[in-house]
């Protein structure tokens, strides 16, 4: 009775703690400003490559082509080309993070 007991316990307890990822992680996805240095240059990398544009160019005054790879950028331009939105680098990273935990169990 006693095990059966911790173990409801311990799932209800691991439900607590995905729910508790993905609010926090809606959250972060609200917040009106970048949460990281380099989120406003990937940003633009994924817009010019949502326009056609091409990815890697010489680098000039108005366009520093980053050191990513082409995958990661094409999968977020895919998502802004649907949503439409600034925030679908962070779409994509609670999209993979959600993924990543829910994969353990």
């Amino acid at each position: 009775m006693f095990a059966r007991l911790m173990r409801l316990a311990l799932v209800g307890l691991a439900i607590a703690g995905g729910m508790l990822f993905i609010a926090l992680g809606l959250m972060h996805m609200r917040y009106p400003v970048e949460m990281d240095f380099i989120e406003g240059a990937m940003m633009d990398q994924v817009a010019r490559l949502a326009r056609g544009e091409a990815m890697y160019v010489a680098p000039t005054a108005q366009f520093v082509p980053l050191a990513y790879m082409p995958l990661y950028t094409s999968v977020v331009a895919i998502i802004g080309m649907i949503f439409i939105t600034f925030y679908c680098l962070r779409l994509r990273i609670l999209a993979v993070n959600s993924g990543s935990k829910l994969k353990r169990l």
